[in-house]
């Protein structure tokens, strides 16, 4: 039976029958009417409908995006076709089988179990597919590695290859585990390796290709021992045993753990030996079928058999075997300790030795110094107690890695005094004494220097801050003009940000070309505030996409013991003062225009009052002449008329003097220009109220 149905069509009659016949074989079962997003999960999708071509494409678009479905379609209503040309339309679409019109019950549950067994081979055949590129991945990997580097010896029990990296074997681990159980559908995976003496060795982790190598103690792995002595999985769900090899694995701690013991000749081979693969992963429904297994204990007996010929194999039982002998002997120690004391004791440094567990074997008289405690009363405790319990985890694991070989840089550790004060200890490591399974910690007293680095660091903050917080630009940049400072001033001026300048762009980039060597050139030269220094200036920035942004600068050269280190410049945005500038400018204008055209109004007014009574006596006498004349003559008259008509354009033209309230000017002879009474005299529109006319 398919583990879930998809039922996808047109509502109808027919499909609500087809519906009903599903819901008999008692499994999960979706119907859909119309399907906007993707396609819901399912093992079989049955397409019906009455019309061919919404079966055809709804089988199409389920090819497209589940190829691995079964996928059964029902022509509820089948047209009349000639030579089965519906069936080679649906299944060219991409169905396993079609159900021409709605058979009996019977008909359409066996065509049902028929899809779902060809989508389960389908997926078992890609799966297969998919397992076998996967394992020819890891023979083609494992093989480059065997053809290049070959095993030189051991070191300190750690496999050794010829060439420049001593931890190839322990990277490649890692690798190929990674890619087994990928392979598989888990998340991580680690090898754990125990020995016939009930010993444990973390080989690799797929999570850190450095990490391996790692003894485990036994007692603290009740489960891995279980499945490694009755030979059968083993679920892992002990939270106690999940933390630690979570610390030591690097497995997440949640989710499902899974330990698979690895069958097989070539693994079996190694006398006295089994090999137990961890695997994770974060769902929480995670399995491993039977196939899985198959693949991942081929995939160990491959690279078991090429690493087999190199000694690997044999090196990492040599390994598991030393550590459970606990060849660590008291004694051993001691005489280790003895004939390193006179160079501990010599050292300026302080010197502490502890054993996997961090607890004190030896403390040298500097470091008695440094912590307050005598030897007598720290030996026998354990380093971790005078850490604080945020660092202790750290700490361990450092210890842990120096067992290990790993080299570590100097870390900063925090130890309590016997008075109570925090000290700040750089600690070095070596794993000199590693063999004897301790680690050797220097140290030496840093507390002072941190603190001031803590305050120097404190005052670099507050003064990129207050840098950032100036609302004016800085650009400051060494003398091969490589931009040093950029704060936000100047990110707001040009619209760059500071990680697109610093040490990025030039800073004669950011003005216009030449300009930035006539600003060096002024800041040498004394006539401009003096050498070294420039006055405030009319500058031009170039912004990001080549705005041109005015600004007021002013800068200088930083020296140091009389040399040119640097330049600094501070920049002033000037794109609001100068758009203030332009509108007084303008409001001056208007102003200026104002008073010209009151004072042009008062003017004509007082010539018009002052003209008026002198020309209506004008303009009396002439018609009074005009009559006189009349009976004297035709040539008098006209020349009478003629008066009066002048007096009467005078009289016009005064009336019109005594109408301007305006300045309006036109052109008169050459370049003059002279007031046009007519515009002057009319009523101003409305919109050109304070502009002076041409």
């Amino acid at each position: 039976m398919p583990a879930q149905i998809l039922l996808l069509g047109q509502a109808g009659p027919e499909r609500d029958r087809l519906e009903e016949i599903l819901r008999l074989l008692g499994v999960p079962l979706r119907a859909v009417t119309g399907l906007a997003g993707p396609l819901p999960e399912a093992e079989l999708v049955v397409v019906g409908g009455t019309d061919l071509e919404a079966v055809v494409s709804g089988c199409a678009r389920v090819r497209a995006e589940a190829p691995e479905p079964g996928l059964l379609a029902c022509l509820l209503s089948p047209p009349v076709w000639e030579g089965g040309q519906a069936t080679r339309h649906v299944l060219a679409a991409g169905a396993d089988d079609l159900l021409l019109g709605l058979p009996p019950e019977g008909v359409v549950l066996g065509r049902v179990l028929t899809c779902t067994r060809l989508a389960r081979l389908r997926q078992k055949e890609r799966r297969a597919a998919a397992l076998q590129r996967a394992l020819r991945q890891i023979v083609e990997r494992v093989g480059s590695c065997t053809a290049s580097p070959s095993l030189a010896g051991m070191s300190d029990g750690v496999p050794m290859l010829e060439g420049p990296d001593p931890r190839a074997a322990l990277r490649l681990f890692s690798e190929v585990l990674g890619m087994a159980v990928r392979a598989v559908g888990w998340d991580h995976g680690a090898l754990v390796r125990g020995g016939e003496d009930e010993s444990l060795l973390l080989v690799a982790t797929s999570v850190d290709g450095e990490r391996g190598l790692v003894p485990l103690r036994a007692a603290e792995h009740p489960a891995l021992m279980h499945a490694l002595r009755a030979g059968e999985r083993a679920s892992l769900s002990g939270a106690v045993e999940r933390g630690r090899l979570a610390t030591t694995a690097l497995l997440p701690q949640d989710g499902v753990l899974l330990g698979l013991p690895l069958r097989g000749g070539a693994v079996g081979a190694d006398q006295g030996s089994s090999f137990l693969l961890l695997l994770h992963s974060a769902a929480a429904g995670a399995r491993l079928d039977a196939e899985g297994e198959a693949f991942l204990c081929t995939a160990a007996q491959v690279t078991f058999l090429a690493l087999r010929g190199q000694g690997v194999i044999e090196s990492l039982r040599d390994q598991t075997r030393r550590i459970h002998l606990g060849h660590h002997p008291a004694e051993r120690r001691q005489e280790a300790l003895a004939q390193y004391r006179e160079f501990f004791e010599s050292s300026a440094d302080g010197m502490i030795v502890v054993d996997n567990r961090g607890h004190v074997q030896y403390l040298s008289r500097i470091a008695e110094q440094i912590t307050g405690y005598a030897a007598a009363g720290l030996v026998g405790r354990s380093l971790l107690e005078l850490v604080p319990e945020t660092q202790r985890a750290g700490l361990l694991d450092a210890i842990q890695q120096v067992l290990q070989h790993v080299t570590l840089h100097a870390f900063d550790l925090q130890l309590t005094s016997t008075s109570g004060e925090r000290l700040i200890l750089s600690v070095s490591t070596s794993s000199v004494l590693a063999e004897h399974g301790c680690a050797l910690l220097s140290f030496r007293d840093v507390t002072e220097q941190r603190i001031l680095e803590h305050e120097l660091r404190k005052t670099k903050d507050f003064l990129e801050r207050l840098i950032d917080a100036v609302v004016d630009g800085i650009i400051a940049a060494d003398m091969r003009g490589n931009i040093l400072l950029f704060n936000r001033g100047a990110a707001r001026l040009t619209g760059y940000q500071p990680e697109e300048v610093i040490g990025r762009l030039p800073v004669w980039r950011l003005y216009p070309e030449g300009e930035a060597h006539d600003i060096m050139a002024q800041l040498r030269s004394p006539e401009h505030g003096g050498v070294g220094r420039l006055q405030q200036s009319r500058r031009t920035l170039i912004g990001k996409g080549g705005i041109r942004v005015p600004v007021s600068l002013t800068a200088a050269i930083v020296y140091d013991q009389g040399q040119e280190v640097a330049t600094v410049g501070v920049v002033s945005d000037l794109r609001e003062r100068l758009h203030i500038e332009e509108r007084l400018h303008q409001t001056e204008e208007r102003l200026a225009l104002s008073e010209k055209q009151a004072l042009i109004a008062e003017l004509a007014g007082a010539a018009a009052h002052e003209l008026n009574q002198p020309l209506t006596s004008v303009m009396g006498y002439a018609g009074l002449l005009r009559r006189k004349l009349a009976q004297t003559g035709p040539e008098l008259v006209e020349l009478a008329d003629i008066l009066v008509r002048e007096a009467e354009r005078m009289a016009e033209i005064v009336r019109k003097i005594g109408h301007i309230t305006r300045y309006e000017t036109k052109a008169y002879v050459g370049q003059a220009r002279i007031l046009d009474l007519d515009r002057s005299a009319e009523a101003p529109p409305a919109v050109s109220a304070g502009k002076e006319g041409r």
